[in-house]
């Protein structure tokens, strides 16, 4: 659900000309981390933001940019709660491409037309 979350904020930004090219090869190359550079949502529970973890019954966790920090992985159940909180940021340092040498994305400036977000 959240690289579908990724996928629909990338096509809305291609739509306003805010980025440009595939939108696979975007998903692909973690630009959708750009600009949500959190997890779509979080487990409730005993606490308000109930992390919920990775536990050997749920899908492993993710190793690539963006994926690998990711709160749980879970193959919702019945009476699970969780929020769905997708956002769009525009950070200058990721916008930039100034992130930890660890997040092997795509070159941003590829993709991003930082002029028309001056605009906005």
């Amino acid at each position: 659900m959240h690289l579908v979350a990724e996928r629909v904020i990338l096509s809305g930004l291609k739509d306003l000309g805010i980025v440009n090219g595939d939108i696979e090869e975007m998903l692909e190359g973690r630009i959708g981390y750009i600009f949500m550079p959190h997890g779509l949502g979080h487990l409730i529970g005993l606490e308000v933001h109930d992390v919920g973890g990775y536990l050997s019954s749920t899908p492993a966790r993710h190793t690539r940019p963006g994926l690998k920090n990711l709160r749980t992985a879970r193959v919702l159940e019945a009476d699970t709660f969780i929020t769905v909180e997708p956002g769009c940021y525009f950070r200058d340092f990721l916008l930039d491409g100034e992130f930890c040498a660890d997040l092997a994305v795509a070159d941003p400036k590829k993709y991003i037309n930082r002029d028309l977000i001056r605009e906005y």
